[in-house]
């Protein structure tokens, strides 16, 4: 498993003007205990520390109020999913474009008053806020708030989306910002997230030994896709797709269990029960692409998922997993790869 990488924490005995820090229990989930990633008093450090941490261009942090300034951020990242937990002691936050991946702020204690492009929205221990990449928002902690964030990659969220549907998602989905957690719907978001931090919190977890990741990432994915209102909540909710979207995910079964062999389009087609004109006319009106950049995008999504899990004692390395999954030509895959991902292998590997 990737963990975020620790900033050069700044200890508050250390400066020559100590800030005395709140008197208050600090709140930090279990989970996160022992992965601390900022503690400062210095407002300076914050401002150039958190960008890096929330992925964004830009976090203008103001002070407010008569209390002392303190950030205290935690975290860890799997392979797609960043959960932070966050304390920020008498500042407000300006987020002028948040990020591309998808937020969900819930409040560990307090409330925090939010503005997301304009609108305002209330996190509480009864509803969160859910921002989308390129949201502007502004946060204004109340006394004693701390907050615990999931970020979610956007490309592989819409991908996922994607094939929850069965065909393509013309537009990014966008969800509303404001996440009521009292209902029965919410229950089921509640235990995903549950279940995130349990596999984390306990050392010999599956989790820690790298089994399981991407089904608990695909299970808080779908369960944030299917209760949370969103411009494709109501296809998902929908009554089953046609006859013509289930050939094309019988295809997509197929693909999906045999994607580390050598897949023929005739086995692919046979599977499907179509001719191979159909099947690729489906896959065009449902999904906007071909069976075999479909076969394509998922093993760089199994060569994403590789390096992502891996550490730098495995000695794992970007051409050998490339290989592992087709790709003979390195400098195709490595162009392919930088598209779908927007980053190189190489930097996937590192981080």
């Amino acid at each position: 498993m990737s963990v975020l990488h620790n900033p050069r924490r700044v200890n508050a005995l250390r400066t020559s003007n100590p800030v005395q820090r709140r008197v208050r229990p600090r709140g930090v989930p279990p989970a996160l205990e022992h992965r601390p990633i900022l503690d400062t008093d210095d407002l300076a450090a914050a401002r150039q520390e958190l960008p890096r941490i929330f992925g964004v261009d830009t976090i203008d942090v103001t002070i407010s109020g008569d209390h002392a300034f303190h950030a205290v951020v935690h975290g860890v990242r799997t392979r797609d999913i960043s959960l932070l937990y966050l304390d920020l002691a008498a500042a407000e936050l300006h987020i002028p474009r948040h990020g591309d991946h998808y937020g969900v702020y819930m409040q560990m204690s307090g409330s925090t008053d939010w503005r997301v492009n304009g609108e305002a929205v209330t996190t509480s221990a009864t509803h969160a806020m859910v921002s989308n990449p390129g949201d502007q928002l502004q946060g204004v902690p109340g006394i004693d708030s701390t907050l615990l964030v999931l970020l979610f990659g956007a490309i592989r969220t819409n991908a996922y989306l994607s094939r929850l549907r069965g065909r393509a998602v013309h537009d990014p989905i966008r969800f509303g910002p404001g996440f009521d957690l009292t209902g029965d719907a919410a229950s089921r978001w509640h235990s995903a997230v549950q279940l995130l931090t349990t596999e984390l919190f306990y050392s010999a977890s599956l989790l820690h030994q790298g089994v399981g990741v991407g089904a608990v990432e695909e299970l808080l994915v779908s369960t944030l896709l299917y209760v949370q209102p969103s411009t494709y909540r109501d296809d998902l909710v929908a009554q089953p797709h046609p006859v013509a979207r289930r050939t094309v995910r019988k295809a997509i079964d197929y693909i999906d269990g045999h994607l580390a062999e050598r897949i023929a389009m005739a086995d692919v087609v046979e599977a499907a029960g179509v001719s191979e004109r159909s099947l690729q006319q489906g896959f065009r009106e449902e999904l906007h692409t071909t069976p075999s950049a479909y076969i394509r995008n998922c093993r760089l999504d199994r060569v994403h998922d590789t390096l992502a899990d891996s550490l730098p004692t495995d000695g794992v390395t970007v051409s050998d997993v490339a290989l592992n999954w087709g790709f003979t030509h390195l400098g195709n895959f490595a162009a392919a790869y930088r598209e779908r991902f927007g980053e190189a292998p190489s930097q996937t590997l590192r981080r």
